[in-house]
Order: structure tokens, then C-alpha cells, then sequence
């Protein structure tokens, strides 16, 4: 009692439906949150400017997530290694055809850099998320 075990692989995943299946998955958000809180505490971190002063980096919705930060080269190469270490040790991996990258006044060479890095092909504004129009002007 009260020894370490060798690691071990597991060999079935968890039933749709499954009463236990929510927890597990909260538990597994709730990771994924303290790795982004983490992330943000890095001082080369910069927050998105409508952001900064709440120090919001992130919108969760069940399984979507909205990811905010500067449009600049350092901060977006950290979120994604924030959500590249998530992945690797969750097993859970972002669909490159499902997400899509944002800009909010970047230069196009930026944003080249930044959808050839993310692997995400950029939206359009206005967009919908939980029926809520999006977009960089003012509604």
C-alpha cells in the first residue's frame, strides 16, 4: 500500500452515454484551463487588447473553445504550445478542419505566418458563436 506503479497504456476508451462520461470530461477542461492559466502568466504573453484588463484568454463552451490573444508572432506560438501539450498528454486533438483563425487588423504577411503555423484556415467576420454575431467593429 502507498507504492508508485509503472505507468500503464489504457485499452478502451469510455462508452457514449456513459453516466461518468461528463465528469471525466470536465475534469480533462479543467486541465486544459490551468494549463492556459499558466501559459499567460509568461511575462513574453501578451493578451488580446480588449482582453488585457480581465485578463481573459479563453471562452469554453461544452467542447468549443474560443482562444484570444495579441496577433503577434510569440503569443501565438505559445498558445499553441499550450494547446499542443494539452493534446499530447490528453489525447485529444484539435480538428485543423473544424478550427479557424481570427485576425483583427494584422498585416498580411502575419497572418500568412500565423494560418501556416496554426495549420487553421482564417475566418470571416461577422461569425456566430452560441448564436451571438462576432466581429471586430461595433455592432
Amino acid at each position: 500500500m502507498g507504492e508508485y506503479t509503472n505507468n500503464f497504456q489504457a485499452q478502451r476508451g469510455i462508452r457514449k452515454g456513459y453516466p461518468i462520461s461528463p465528469l471525466l470530461f470536465m475534469l480533462i477542461m479543467e486541465y486544459l484551463t490551468r494549463l492556459i492559466d499558466r501559459m499567460q502568466l509568461d511575462p513574453n504573453f501578451n493578451h488580446h487588447p480588449k482582453c488585457e484588463k480581465v485578463k481573459m484568454t479563453n471562452l469554453t463552451f461544452a467542447d468549443d473553445i474560443l482562444l484570444f490573444c495579441r496577433e503577434d508572432a510569440i503569443s501565438g506560438q505559445m498558445m499553441l504550445q499550450t494547446m499542443h501539450k494539452f493534446s499530447t498528454s490528453t489525447s485529444m486533438v484539435m480538428d485543423p478542419n473544424k478550427c479557424k483563425i481570427y485576425f483583427g487588423g494584422l498585416n498580411f504577411d502575419d497572418r500568412v505566418i500565423m494560418k501556416h503555423v496554426s495549420g487553421f484556415q482564417e475566418g470571416d467576420y461577422p461569425f456566430r458563436y452560441l448564436g451571438v454575431p462576432l466581429t471586430t467593429k461595433k455592432l
